[in-house]
């Protein structure tokens, strides 16, 4: 599970195989991943947009489009039918977590996209476990079935 920017590395580790490999794991050795409010899939479109994360984006992994790209999760959207379950949580209708989980279900990949109504980008996180926590129950769900499929 990743919040924000770990929405991102989680993402990017259940689907490039070269991270897990380096822990003599594959894609299919995770059950479920967790992107939890946000928005950086695909590196090229998110520097293009302009803003405070094209600057992040570039300091991290360089000046180069060709960089973005092998850094974008949604690169590697093809291994996402024999890999894990998504679930992508979003505080906003039509947002970036969106966008990947239908990009992982146009590859046939198992996936979830909710939205987290009465809560930004903060309180998605900060409130799980609060009274009436609506997203924790859809966290919990999610984490119930994903469970269920490890063999």
């Amino acid at each position: 599970m990743g919040h924000s920017p770990g929405c991102h590395l989680v993402t990017l580790c259940a689907l490039d195989p070269k991270y897990l490999s380096v822990a003599k794991l594959k894609h299919t050795d995770i059950a479920g991943v967790v992107a939890w409010s946000g928005g950086a899939y695909d590196l090229v479109a998110k520097v293009r947009a302009g803003g405070a994360y094209a600057d992040y984006i570039e300091k991290t992994f360089g000046g180069s489009e060709e960089g973005w790209r092998k850094a974008s999760p949604l690169t590697y959207t093809k291994n996402a039918m024999e890999g894990p379950a998504f679930l992508f949580a979003s505080v906003e209708r039509g947002s970036a977590s969106h966008r990947a989980a239908e990009q992982i279900q146009k590859a046939k990949g198992k996936v979830e996209s909710r939205l987290l109504e009465n809560r930004d980008h903060f309180t998605a996180n900060h409130l799980l476990g609060a009274a009436d926590d609506s997203p924790g129950k859809i966290l919990l769900e999610f984490v119930g079935k994903a469970g269920r499929r490890i063999p």
